[in-house]
């Protein structure tokens, strides 16, 4: 395939593909090179290098999946929640966290429902934070609410704490602290 040809559909103004093969995300560039030349078309491109596993932490990898091909990423978040994954119920289309003190509403990005979620003790061990978008930074002893209208706790949580959200997913990931 001619990499000068390669225009994404979904793209608007710059050219994502272009951008990645410019070295502009931390990709294996031979990888990128090889799945290139070996396609005949875009969706080509797309399917070979998505199956390439070694990948799957890199931001080029989620930017692509999470613009060409959505409908993986439900269980590519769904895999790497894993058994870090607990339900709470909704009829805000929020998962509440809070304390005594306060409380707050994080939109799911689903709506009612079930709200997946997953609690995540380093920031080494999430890698959807390229498909996931960040919401939020939650600092201090809070917990998780079961039902995002009612007070029955489902988990506790301590300390330093990124939100990211995305389509029924809500994942909570620990910051190290500053020294």
């Amino acid at each position: 395939m001619n990499r000068d040809s390669i225009v994404f559909p979904h793209e608007t103004g710059d050219n994502f593909l272009r951008r990645c093969m410019n070295n502009e995300f931390s990709t294996d560039q031979a990888i990128v090179d090889a799945c290139a030349e070996a396609s005949r078309s875009v969706e080509e491109f797309v399917d070979l290098y998505l199956s390439h596993q070694e990948e799957r932490s890199k931001q080029f990898y989620q930017e692509l999946m999470r613009r060409e091909r959505p409908a993986l990423c439900w269980k590519f978040i769904r895999e790497e929640f894993g058994e870090r994954c607990f339900k709470t119920e909704s009829d805000a289309g929020s998962v509440k966290v809070g304390n005594k003190q306060f409380s707050v509403l994080i939109p799911n990005g689903e709506g009612d429902g079930v709200t997946r979620v997953a609690v995540f003790a380093k920031e080494s061990d999430f890698i959807c934070n390229s498909i996931m978008d960040f919401f939020t930074i939650i600092d201090g002893e809070f917990n998780i609410f079961a039902y995002d209208c009612g007070n029955a706790v489902s988990r506790t949580l301590q300390g330093r704490y990124s939100v990211y959200v995305w389509q029924g997913f809500v994942a909570f990931v620990a910051l190290r602290e500053n020294d």
